[in-house]
């Protein structure tokens, strides 16, 4: 008969693994395809993409303080390019010590350009036709792509924030019948006459093909960098070195899994079938923990993932040693088990505290690849924790509960 207690636990766990694989059914689901994709994002190692290294170009005559401050307004600036850009996951770091910002994009199709577009400077200026300064690209609210009103292509739609369509109604009054310029750092974007005056707060740049209109608008969106930079450094990591990345990584795991699935089974019997079954439900709340938190998956992620399920097995064998050792010692099976969890939860603890205390420096000082193994590592120390010290525990005792004289005999069998 099933103790109350026990079946309190079942619940838990069986709660746990349903929330686990609701999130990993939603996040992997892309509604637009209409498929299912793996949940979690893949760095730049796995997915193929764009890295690169960026500097303050010569002139920037900013030191200390101010130039800190002005790269993280920087930073910021090439986040928003990204996302306008419409690639997922960017991962933008700084390095201060060295005034350096580093990029990484996976997954870009056109590389060279993303590369390009990350350094560009994009300052949006609107000119008389002698060079006056009539509007800057903080006087525009939002720039959009979109197919053009009048005939074949693109336009980019322009509405302006309450001061700049002021600023703007203002000028094309005055430049009625003469022209203005648009222009994008040096580029000019757009130079036509003024044929009446515009107050709507809305203007539109036309004579773009669809990718030069998404391109600029997500420039102008994203506004101008506080600084100018250079690139330095770049490298570009293809699709296929990626996807051969992705094989023998799972291969590797696939085969380590299956070797600590088997072990656990030919030396522990039954509890190491159930004690296999709490690994996977360990890998299923651990990869459903990584895609909630929105984790990037690289290959030290991978490495950290596989450390953390031995350290999972590490923790079962210790359960069952000690288990093993109070019912030789005596003890009846429950009350053996129950024994063995009490003397092995310390051990486990203490070990994993350690090693997660390691993991916490990698993170804090570590560089992104190996922030990557560290935050891997961590989540899956502390799912492994609550893995051997509750669902095992769920199962063991559940077994027990039921006939505890064929649970008792695989922990007496080898002794």
């Amino acid at each position: 008969m099933l103790r109350t207690e026990n079946k309190v636990r079942l619940t838990v766990v069986l709660v746990v693994v349903a929330i686990a694989v609701l999130i990993l059914g939603i996040l992997g689901y892309d509604k637009k395809a209409q498929t299912y994709t793996f949940p979690i994002k893949l760095g730049l190692d796995l997915k193929g993409g764009v890295y690169v290294v960026l500097a303050p170009t010569p002139e920037v005559t900013l030191t200390g303080e101010q130039l800190n401050n002005a790269l993280r307004e920087t930073k910021n600036v090439i986040n928003n390019r990204v996302d306008e850009l419409g690639v997922t996951e960017p991962t933008i770091q700084l390095d201060l010590e060295n005034s350096r910002i580093i990029v990484q994009i996976p997954g870009v199709k056109s590389p060279d350009e993303a590369a390009k577009l990350i350094g560009r400077t994009a300052q949006l200026f609107f000119e008389d036709s002698q060079g006056n300064v009539l509007l800057l690209g903080k006087d525009v609210e939002k720039a959009q792509a979109g197919p053009r009103d009048d005939g074949p292509g693109a336009q980019i739609n322009l509405s302006f924030t309450p001061e700049g369509s002021k600023k703007f109604a203002e000028a094309t009054t005055k430049l009625v019948h003469q022209p203005i310029v648009i222009r994008l750092d040096e580029e000019v974007l757009l130079n036509a006459v003024v044929n009446e005056p515009i107050t709507g707060g809305n203007a539109r740049i036309t004579g773009l093909s669809f990718a030069e209109a998404k391109e600029k608008s997500a420039l102008i969106n994203a506004g101008a960098l506080p600084v100018p930079l250079e690139r330095i450094a770049s490298s570009v990591v293809g699709p296929t070195l990626g996807q051969r990345s992705i094989n023998q990584s799972l291969t590797a795991g696939i085969i380590g899994i299956v070797l600590v699935l088997l072990f656990m089974f030919i030396f522990y019997g039954v509890p190491g079938l159930l004690a296999d079954l709490a690994l996977i439900i360990y890998g299923v709340i651990l990869l459903a923990v990584l895609a909630l938190f929105r984790a990037t998956l690289t290959l030290p992620g991978i490495a950290g993932f596989i450390l953390s399920i031995g350290m999972a097995v590490d923790a079962n064998v210790i359960i069952f040693e000690r288990i093993k050792e109070e019912i030789q010692n005596g003890r009846s099976v429950r009350s053996g088990i129950e024994a063995g969890f009490n003397r092995a939860f310390w051990a486990i603890f203490d070990s994993n505290i350690t090693t997660l205390i390691a993991a916490f420096v990698l993170l804090y000082f570590g560089t992104a690849q190996v922030k990557g193994f560290a935050v891997t590592l961590s989540v899956g120390i502390l799912t492994s924790i609550f893995t051997a010290i509750f669902v095992t525990r769920t199962f063991i005792e559940l077994m027990a509960d039921k006939d505890p004289e064929k649970i008792g005999r695989h922990f007496v069998k080898r002794g």
